[in-house]
């Protein structure tokens, strides 16, 4: 399992560079919006400099942002109050994250198949965005994989509190 499980480490990882980058690059394109808005506005319409497509690629991003970041956080990215788990002990508590870790596997497996049936749905019917005319089946398909990768790294992650391995 550990080739395997540094592979996927290494996809999750990846991924979330990727999500970085393009919420730096969604906030770029929100900010140049505004200005241009701002400036529309101000010049009475004369100056015109809308960038088209803005609200598809800050949609189309923030899926991207969110589907890329989760595989990696997945087991450090949750709020865990310790209300009721307080006195258990650490194996108990371990296992119940691994089963948590379990239901996050599920969510994963579910939106890759709802994302792969819906991108096989646009691929036959050519489906494409409104207004930059982007394929929309290659969006599809890509988030079905971050959600492949949500799934396997998840349930790699429950494993390795199964075991009480040091999660990377």
């Amino acid at each position: 399992m550990g080739v395997c499980a540094r592979l996927v480490d290494g996809i999750a990882l990846a991924l979330f560079r990727v999500a970085s980058v393009l919420l730096f690059l969604m906030m770029l394109i929100i900010m140049l919006e505004v200005i241009g808005r701002a400036l529309f506005g101000a010049t009475g319409g004369a100056l015109d400099i809308a960038l088209p497509g803005t609200i598809e690629l800050v949609r189309h991003g923030l899926l991207f942002t969110i589907a890329g970041a989760l595989p990696h956080m997945v087991e450090d990215g949750q709020v865990v109050v310790d209300s009721l788990t307080t006195k258990l002990p650490d194996a108990l508590k371990q296992r119940m994250f691994a089963f948590y870790l379990l239901g996050f596997c599920g969510f994963g497996a579910l939106l890759a198949w709802s994302w792969f049936h819906s991108g096989t749905a646009a691929l036959e019917y050519n489906d494409v965005t409104q207004d930059l005319r982007l394929p929309t089946a290659w969006l599809y398909f890509g988030a079905t994989g971050c959600a492949v990768v949500l799934a396997v790294r998840s349930a790699l992650c429950a494993l390795r509190f199964m075991r009480r391995e040091e999660v990377t």
